[in-house]
């Protein structure tokens, strides 16, 4: 083989060798395929699960969400089979509900037995299968919590509650102010409270009057992102206090304003306001005992530049509202959401729906304004992914590997064999030149070097080695 074929070949084997490698591992690789993961909650006081399922699509080990619709879940278990029938938004999110699952009441709800199933399908495409995870968890107690105070002294004790533990941006929420006497006491009723709020802040008073229960209340409107108070009390007996603090806002979330007094056994009608651009608010209603309803509410916007929704709180009879809390995220869900006023940031909040419990119905708003809960429990009930038998696949991925490899190592070895017989040519012309002007010239000629030669020969495996290892290490 003459010089010119020896450059064509070395040239053409790295040019070949990688088109075909990339093709062979295209060729076998798995394609995209589709599954689901079933987010569970607890189950609601009647016994009902509200469950989100979260449809994805995995390509070469990585997962996205994906929309897919005619999607249709069945449970199964002592109770029979239940079904449900629907389609997932644009974040991969179906929102599913089975009725009359387990035993209703308020406490946990002990492993169905037998266990429960599920399968997930996309028209007749199995997305996931298997039986599911339980939890005996339940939704955290609510407890009363005021804001930190950075001041707080006098006779009289002043505490701060927001509803929903932080103020949205750019709407009025109740703000609400209680005084308690504790190391002096005394009568708590028709106390002032000045207020003196710092820029981007605004207030719709200056001046309060608590009610018998040392509560009063007024409409703050976060207009920055950073709000403080300050609050100096007066009694007419001579009594004072003063309050000092920040006042969380939580940025981007959505705006709701809630009834005094819902009513139980009744739907409850709520309207969702936002200023921002998303196009979906994601609301659920979770129970003394777990999660009621979910859905992801679609936004549209508003004359005025804000963005509205509209949600409906299904009827909760009296013990299931007495303990209901509103949640609403721009998040599809509140996995490990903390939602305490010490939470800082985030567009997750959670307001009480509870109803009046005395005549009193100052003390009782201001009340159940002071309550916060803790991170609702969740977790993954079923992996699609991880029940699927993948072993067909990964028999094609592990062949394409060995294919792409074995090129490679072919590829290495001819690169090799052009360099030997480049060399055993370059001595011979060498040898030629040198003998036919001066023999003893000739004789001192050897071409490259033995050393060179392995240097070369080594390079050329290091090379087609390291693309051999990606391909063993990613593919």
């Amino acid at each position: 083989m003459n010089d010119r074929a020896l450059l064509l070949v070395a040239i053409a084997v790295p040019l070949l060798a990688l088109p075909a490698t990339a093709l062979v591992l295209r060729s076998f690789a798995p394609g995209p395929v589709h599954g689901a993961r079933i987010e569970a909650a607890p189950p609601a006081m009647d016994g009902s699960l509200s469950w989100q399922i979260l449809t994805e699509v995995e390509d070469r080990g990585v997962r996205e969400a994906v929309p897919l619709s005619n999607l249709t879940a069945t449970l199964r278990g002592g109770f029979g089979e239940r079904t449900w029938t629907g389609e997932s938004n644009v974040d991969g999110i179906a929102e599913v509900r089975f009725d009359r699952v387990v035993a209703p009441g308020p406490a946990a709800a002990p492993e169905p037995s037998p266990p429960l199933t599920l399968e997930v399908r996309a028209g007749s495409e199995v997305l996931a299968s298997g039986p599911i995870t339980w939890s005996t968890a339940t939704t955290p107690a609510a407890h009363p919590a005021f804001l930190p105070t950075s001041v707080r002294e006098g006779d009289l004790v002043l505490d701060v509650a927001v509803a929903g533990a932080r103020l949205v941006a750019g709407f009025p929420v109740p703000l609400w102010v209680h005084v308690s006497s504790t190391s002096v006491p005394g009568n708590v009723s028709g106390i002032e409270v000045k207020l003196a709020p710092e820029a981007g802040l605004e207030l719709t008073r200056a001046t309060l009057q608590t009610c018998a229960a040392g509560w009063a209340e007024v409409d703050a409107t976060a207009i920055v992102h950073v709000a403080e108070l300050g609050l100096e009390a007066h009694a007419p007996d001579g009594r004072t206090g003063r309050w000092q603090g920040g006042v969380p806002v939580a940025p981007g979330a959505s705006f709701v304003a809630l009834p005094r007094n819902p009513q139980a056994d009744h739907p409850l009608s709520l309207q969702l306001q936002i200023v921002g651009a998303r196009s979906l608010e994601y609301v659920e209603v979770d129970d003394a005992r777990g999660r009621v309803t979910g859905a992801a509410v679609p936004l549209s916007l508003g004359a005025e530049g804000r963005r509205h929704g509209a949600f409906i709180v299904p009827a909760l009879d009296p013990a299931a509202l007495a303990n209901a809390w509103l949640v609403t995220s721009s998040e599809p869900t509140v996995t490990d959401t903390a939602l305490s006023a010490m939470t800082p940031g985030g567009s997750t909040l959670a307001r009480p729906l509870r109803p009046r419990t005395t005549g009193d119905a100052c003390a009782d708003a201001g009340e159940a304004a002071s309550l916060v809960v803790g991170a609702f429990p969740r977790w993954i009930a079923l992996d699609g992914f991880a029940s699927r038998d993948r072993s067909p696949q990964l028999h094609e991925a592990r062949l394409a590997r060995y294919l792409a490899m074995g090129i490679l190592a072919l590829a290495a070895l001819i690169e090799s064999l052009v360099i030997l017989a480049t060399t055993r040519a370059a001595r011979a012309r060498m040898h030629k030149l040198a003998s036919a002007e001066d023999s003893l010239a000739a004789s001192s000629i050897s071409g490259p070097s033995v050393l060179a030669v392995t240097l070369m020969i080594v390079v050329t495996w290091f090379g087609f080695g390291v693309l051999a290892a990606l391909i063993a290490t990613h593919f």
